[in-house]
């Protein structure tokens, strides 16, 4: 499971106890701002201790258990591959799925992003997109994409084949 995953799934379970992200924080023992980070996807890293210390406010636990096969692809991972193809220091998955996110690109990520939006098939970036939507706030996603491709300064006719989906 991937760290976006659990801080969507610990959003979920604080908003349904009704508590506010600085409460939470307050309990926990970290900060609101990485609180925000991790619910919105965009903490690179987070130690475990803090993890299992908001999911006890939130009354979660976290176990460790085999990993099943995801069913359907994995669009995030496909992408990553993709964007690492030619290039000697690969961009992880963690900096693809912020930049998504985010609308910004580091710029050690940029030159992966923009060979992955220019030769990657329109089929594997509309996946991509919809992967992260699950994870995104309606509408973000699409302005994010929008700001990105004008940052790395992609061909808007290839956009518009995955934007219809998106």
């Amino acid at each position: 499971m991937r760290l976006i995953e659990i801080g969507h799934r610990l959003r979920q379970a604080r908003q349904s106890l009704g508590l506010t992200q600085a409460h939470v924080a307050r309990a926990s023992g970290v900060s609101r701002a990485t609180l925000v980070e991790l619910e919105n996807g965009l903490v690179r890293d987070l130690g475990i201790a803090k993890v299992l210390a908001i999911a006890d406010v939130v009354g979660m636990t976290l176990e460790a258990t085999p990993a099943a096969r995801r069913a359907g692809r994995d669009f995030l991972a496909l992408a990553t591959k993709a964007a690492n193809v030619g290039f000697r220091t690969p961009v992880r998955e963690v900096d693809v799925l912020r930049a998504f996110l985010t609308g910004t690109a580091s710029a050690k990520a940029r030159p992966h992003l923009r060979r992955l939006m220019e030769d990657s098939p329109p089929e594997v970036i509309r996946g991509l997109l919809d992967q992260i939507a699950g994870w995104s706030k309606p509408g973000r996603l699409s302005r994010n994409v929008e700001k990105l491709v004008r940052e790395l300064d992609v061909d808007s006719k290839r956009v518009a084949a995955w934007m219809k989906n998106a």
